[in-house]
């Protein structure tokens, strides 16, 4: 459930067609880990932040 809540959260902030690079990318807010690399860790919170730094404008 946390993967597609998050996929949803990330979808409301950025083109669907960018999500999936996204996950795999490099995140300064997540210091250098992927989004999906900290989703398998249960940093949810944390990749919850990196999506809420998006959408504030923020670019990582």
């Amino acid at each position: 459930m946390d993967f597609a809540y998050i996929v949803a959260r990330a979808e409301a902030t950025m083109h669907e067609k960018v999500v999936p690079i996204w996950l795999d990318s490099p995140n300064q807010f997540l210091r250098g880990s992927t989004p999906r690399e900290c989703i398998k860790l249960g940093r949810i919170a944390e990749v919850i932040g990196a999506i809420d730094a998006e959408d504030e404008g923020a670019y990582a």
